[in-house]
């Protein structure tokens, strides 16, 4: 059982508290919020290795309300320190950070509601955490898609439009703390990821990372993308074999070619029949024969027929056309937005990556890993999704389509 001086004391440290009296105070309002949110079998062996001191804190509470959310809990622990919910995040983080250091069979053996494990625990300072080797760093990068870097710090670059950084500054730093930093750029925001006290990144680092995702998805700076450990397994669509499922409609056609689809002719569209998607992140390469070269996904129309100029119509077309501009512009929702930031396109004959997040009527588009265009749809929210053949002289190639359906 750890004594409450030392407990008070690690508080402090890990929290930033300036005196004990706000470590007090950190340590009675996280128990206080736990005994709410614990079932009466759990609650009762935090209890258990508890200083006495803590101990009527949970007790006087009562009957745990197992449907608490996180930003409930969080609330809680604010209105009782007088606090923002920024400032009672870490102080919980803390608070628990000290419990599991020094109880770890006990914690290790709760079954807390599923948001719990998003407060993070604080390594305190001499727990040992072990640096990552190379290949552990590597498997970390191919997790965390957008960032780059290695064994000295992982770094993040978003780009978003500038009247959007203010409010989003204060959300990241509260993630980093001292953990790394976060500075302006013409562009947007860069975001680094960097230990102080040890030689090489630690899962700690890796796990600030995806906080730091996970809150620039919540402020619609980045798309959201499953991790490799996530329950849902995508849909191929087309994984350079066959193509069943998919149907053809309007002039032209698509070809095989290695391990791609490769459309000629136009103006015609492939489409996958077999399913129509409401809420989905759809992720796809392409590549363009010539600079000049027109292609697109479509997204949310109804059933064509022969006729593809009814997606356009009643879906939404995502245009690659790098020699375009504005709503005709590779990233833009063709004809109707524009992209906001410059989407960072590759010479012809090289691969680009593409990510359509549709949630609601929220469509977000991708370029190379790079949000570029954010759009509020007003027609239908459900439909099936395509890829285009333009024109007798564009020979645009797809490959790698997978679809994850969003049911959150």
């Amino acid at each position: 059982m750890v004594e409450y001086q030392t407990l008070v004391d690690e508080i402090r440290e890990l929290a930033g508290s300036p005196d004990s009296a706000s470590a007090d105070l950190t340590a009675a309002a996280t128990v206080g919020a736990l005994g709410h949110v614990l079932a009466d079998d759990n609650r009762r062996r935090v209890e258990a290795v508890l200083p006495a001191r803590l101990r009527d804190s949970m007790a006087a509470d009562g009957a745990a309300a197992s449907t608490t959310e996180e930003t409930g809990f969080i609330a809680d622990i604010a209105g009782r320190c007088g606090c923002t919910t920024e400032q009672a995040r870490l102080r919980a983080q803390a608070m628990l950070s000290v419990l599991a250091h020094h109880e770890p069979e006990v914690f290790a053996s709760l079954q807390p509601p599923d948001w719990f494990g998003r407060l993070s625990p604080i390594p305190l300072p001499g727990s040992g955490l072990t640096p990552l080797t190379d290949d552990e760093v590597q498997c970390v990068l191919d997790d965390l898609p957008d960032w780059t870097g290695g064994a000295e710090g992982l770094i993040r670059e978003v780009v978003l439009p500038s009247e959007n950084v203010d409010n989003l500054l204060p959300a990241v730093e509260a993630v980093l703390r001292e953990r790394g930093q976060v500075e302006r750029t013409a562009q947007g925001l860069t975001i680094t990821v960097r230990p102080e006290s040890a030689d090489a990144i630690t899962s700690y680092d890796v796990d600030t990372a995806h906080q730091v995702d996970d809150v620039l998805v919540a402020a619609s700076a980045a798309i959201w993308r499953p991790k490799r450990s996530a329950a849902g397994e995508p849909i191929v669509l087309f994984g350079g074999r066959g193509m069943a499922g998919w149907r053809m409609c309007g002039a032209g056609a698509f070809d095989l070619v290695n391990s791609a689809v490769q459309g000629r002719g136009g103006m015609g569209m492939l489409w996958y029949a077999e399913h129509q998607f409401a809420d989905f992140l759809l992720m796809l390469d392409w590549r363009v024969t010539h600079a000049s070269d027109i292609g697109g996904v479509l997204i949310r129309f109804p059933e064509p027929d022969d006729d593809p100029w009814i997606a356009l119509a009643s879906g939404y077309e995502i245009q690659m056309r790098d020699t375009g501009e504005g709503v005709k512009r590779t990233g833009a929702i063709c004809g109707i937005q524009a992209p906001y930031a410059e989407p960072s396109v590759r010479p012809p004959r090289e691969w680009h990556h593409l990510e359509i997040q549709a949630r609601g009527p929220a469509v977000r588009v991708g370029v190379n890993g790079r949000e570029v265009t954010s759009f509020n749809a007003s027609r239908v929210e459900r439909g099936y999704v395509g890829v285009q053949n333009h024109d007798n002289d564009s020979r645009v190639q797809y490959r790698n389509i997978w679809i994850f359906e969003l049911n959150e």
